[in-house]
């Protein structure tokens, strides 16, 4: 528009030139006709113009004619600075977000997946099954401070050296461990005895309880954890984590339904006869909720859940969307993502957290790229949560070229870990595979965050348990049919509970046919009491739901559009010279006509 003007003006310009330069002459000789002439449609502009104090030029002396110039002159340079500031915030000024609805339909937000990490992330049976626990307790403490925690030990003697290699041996060999995968996917408790029970409500009317579940077990900043995909876990009944592939976890569909009874429960066992980590003071879980496309840090996000306890978890969603215009409308090439302050798939791409591994763009996924990179370029080691269920090109290089972080290089890895996201070390920023540059890490372009409340109960209730057959019998069957079946398990479960496998197997039948059939009180006290014992020392109960049947939708937009620049340039323009359109009209006519004067006429 301004190049078309500009042209515009030039071609005029050379007309009106060309014509006078024709007859120079004549023109030479009515100078000061043309003066005059200049100066009475100057003379007329002034007394008939909407323009504020032009007016007062012509009719005033000298003195305050120069006074009114004066002051137009400033008011016109103040005019066009504030323009200039006006344009300038409009080419510049990053979005805005603003509340756009309190009430928006839960239609739109999607169910987040759920990880589950036992504070323990050595079992006691690991231990018993490789010979440690009759050997001195430095071992075992060497064995986790080495290969596990990043922390200093004492040294070995050549003597203890060798008895502790002799152990580490039996213990690749029982577990047939080659130390390319983290020690913590050998030694801590498997899914499937940490998800007793998992409901989920797929659809109204319908229920999928899961008995033991094998979910998906995935390593993270904060060790080995499961984690659990509602949406495809609990489906149907016959799902299973292992048959997952990448875009069952991109096809997850938006919906939730609000209340306790829509949402996820389940029942978990923390085992704490197997508590053999030492470094860690505490017992029961750490739980975090992520989108199933992101990795979540579950240090900074995660939350406890103690033993013995039943708690609701109460999920309230703030969802950040931004105006598609801003990513592929209009506005797309004026509002590139350092302007509008976020990304979307299309402009970030970090080279292990992908869509080719199954994550989408999202700010903790881009640093944890970052802190990758950074751990294989000062610590030239492979850190354990840099491990991927889906595997592409790029990760199976990264598999192939570094070994996993033991002992020292461990100890290099906690360093950078203790820095999360530090910006004073780079690590808000990573390689952008599309550009091949490296960028700050942004806010994703849309993005739900999930706030949590949590209550709490005592669990269970010694009156009402024994009554609850569905907890009862899943207790039962645990310990008389797997763990005291198992040699080295029996050994960590009667270390709490002395004789206890004696006690569960004076019933051998119950629990095996219909436990809707069995009559608790029947059954002897102290047997009871032992089931209603472990479940106070050991389950957590835990329901995740959505309380309100709404979200918060907070939209990021243009701050300040076309329209409402040109309205404040022109109140501003006004506000110092009372200029408008029709200002704009009479210039364009005085100048005109000033032209058609200038220009002598044939007699």
């Amino acid at each position: 528009m301004v190049d078309k003007l500009f042209v515009l003006l030039t071609y005029t310009i050379r007309y009106i030139y060309a014509g006078v330069r024709k007859r120079g002459k004549t023109m030479k000789k009515s100078t000061p006709a043309l003066f005059n002439t200049v100066e009475d449609n100057f003379k007329k502009y002034c007394e008939s113009t909407t323009l504020h104090g032009f007016q007062y030029i012509p009719r005033t002396g000298k003195i305050w004619r120069s006074l009114w110039s004066a002051t137009i002159l400033l008011a016109i340079g103040l005019a066009f600075y504030l323009l200039y500031q006006n344009v300038k915030e409009y080419t510049t000024s990053a979005p805005i977000t603003t509340i756009n609805d309190t009430a928006a339909s839960l239609a739109d937000v999607y169910f987040p997946s759920v990880s589950i990490c036992n504070v323990n992330q050595m079992r006691k049976s690991v231990l018993k099954r490789s010979g440690f626990i009759e050997e001195d307790i430095k071992y075992r403490k060497y064995l986790i401070n080495y290969y596990m925690e990043g922390s200093q030990s004492e040294s070995l003697t050549t003597t203890d050296e060798k008895k502790f290699y002799e152990l580490l041996g039996r213990l690749e060999k029982n577990y047939n461990w080659n130390k390319s995968e983290p020690l913590g996917s050998i030694t801590t408790q498997k899914c499937e005895d940490m998800i007793v029970q998992a409901s989920w409500k797929p659809e109204v009317g319908q229920v999928v309880t899961k008995y033991n579940y094998k979910a998906t077990r995935f390593v993270t900043d904060y060790g080995v954890c499961c984690r659990l995909f509602p949406q495809l876990d609990l489906k149907s009944e016959n799902t299973a984590s292992e048959t997952f592939v990448l875009q069952d976890y991109f096809d997850i569909k938006p919906g939730v339904r609000s209340g306790d009874l829509n949402g996820l429960r389940l029942h978990l066992d923390v085992e704490g006869f197997e508590y053999a980590f030492f470094p860690r003071e505490s017992v029961g879980f750490v739980l975090s909720l992520a989108d199933a496309r992101d990795r979540p840090v579950v240090s900074q996000t995660g939350f406890f859940l103690a033993p013995g306890t039943d708690n609701r978890v109460n999920v309230k969603i703030t969802k950040v969307v931004t105006d598609p215009g801003l990513i592929d409308g209009y506005l797309a090439n004026q509002y590139p993502p350092q302007r509008r302050n976020c990304y979307t798939d299309k402009d970030f791409q970090p080279e292990f957290y992908n869509p080719g591994t199954g994550f989408r763009y999202q700010i903790s996924n881009c640093m944890y790229d970052a802190m990758v990179h950074k751990i294989l370029e000062n610590c030239t080691c492979r850190p354990t949560f840099a491990k991927f269920v889906i595997t592409t090109q790029e990760t199976m290089e990264l598999d192939k070229n570094y070994k996993a972080c033991f002992g020292d290089r461990l100890l290099c890895v906690k360093k950078w870990t203790d820095k999360w996201g530090g910006e004073e070390d780079n690590l808000d920023r990573t390689v952008n595979l599309l550009t091949g540059k490296e960028e700050q890490c942004l806010q994703a372009c849309d993005v739900q965050t999930d706030n949590i409340f949590i209550s709490s109960s005592q669990y269970p209730s010694q009156y009402t348990f024994p009554d609850r057959m569905d907890a009862f019998c899943s207790i039962v069957t645990k310990v008389r049919d797997r763990i005291c079946k198992d040699e080295y398990r029996k050994y960590s479960f009667e270390s709490q509970f002395p004789n206890g496998c004696l006690t569960y197997n004076r019933y051998p039948n119950i629990c095996k046919v219909s436990s809707a059939e069995i009559d608790t009180s029947s059954l002897d006290k102290d047997f009871v009491d032992a089931v209603v014992k472990y479940a106070s020392d050991n389950f957590v109960v835990v329901k995740i739901f959505v309380g309100d049947p709404y979200y918060t939708q907070i939209v990021r937009s243009e701050k300040i559009s076309i329209t409402q620049m040109l309205g404040n340039a022109g109140g501003l323009i006004g506000l110092c010279l009372g200029f408008s359109v029709m200002s704009l009209v009479e210039m364009f006519y005085f100048t005109i006509t000033s032209c058609i004067n200038l220009c002598p006429r044939k007699k």
